[in-house]
Formats: C-alpha cells, sequence, structure tokens
C-alpha cells in the first residue's frame, strides 16, 4: 500500500537542502557505472521522529570509508573527505543524526533522523 502522508519538519531549510543535494549527489555519481542505476528519497515519521533517507544501488563501500561523518578529528584529503565533513556539520547544526548501511556490492543507504523536541 502506497500512502502519501504530509510530513512537517521544522529544521533549517538551507542547511537540509544542502545535506540532501550532497547525499543525493554523491549517490548519482556511484551509481554512473551501475547498469539500471537507481537513487531513492524515502521520507517518514515514527515514535515522534522525523526520518529521511536516500539509497542508491552503487558499489556500496566498507563503513571506514564513512568515518567522516562521524569522526570530528577524521583528517580529510584535498581531494576526497570535504562533502561528509560538510554533511556532518550541517547535520549537527541542525539537530539531525546521519546514519549509514552499505554493503558492498549492494549499495547504500543514509538516513537522516530528527527527533521532536
Amino acid at each position: 500500500m502506497n500512502e502519501h502522508l504530509n510530513i512537517f519538519l521544522i529544521t533549517d531549510e538551507n542547511f537540509l537542502k544542502t545535506i540532501v543535494r550532497n547525499l543525493t549527489a554523491n549517490a548519482l555519481k556511484v551509481t554512473q557505472q551501475i547498469e539500471n542505476p537507481s537513487v531513492i528519497w524515502k521520507a517518514w515519521q515514527k515514535e515522534n521522529n522525523t526520518y529521511l533517507s536516500i539509497s542508491d544501488n552503487g558499489n556500496g563501500n566498507e563503513q571506514e570509508k564513512f568515518s567522516a561523518l562521524y569522526d570530528d578529528k577524521k583528517v580529510i584529503g584535498i581531494k576526497s573527505g570535504l562533502g561528509f565533513h560538510l554533511i556532518r556539520d550541517l547535520a549537527k547544526a541542525i539537530n539531525c543524526n546521519i546514519s549509514v548501511d552499505s554493503k558492498v556490492n549492494i549499495g547504500s543507504t543514509f538516513t537522516l533522523k530528527f527527533s521532536e523536541s
């Protein structure tokens, strides 16, 4: 059953747009060489929390590759890692938790969790 629900979220619109834009750009990038590429956005509410997810069917990766999303002390290279640092810092600023479920050769799902205050 495909329900259409109105979901309301009070947050900084520009920060959220930047986070979603970066995650979507990453998903599009990793699916460029995939046959039948897929990027799926979802939004739902559960137990006073609002969730947004972006999934792709790219090659996936080891969890260590996403450490810049969680670790403030993670050193970034000039050519890579800056996007995850930006996403992490913007998410912190709007009280959003990010989790990643990535499986090699299957794809990745980034989930944003907003708790009701």
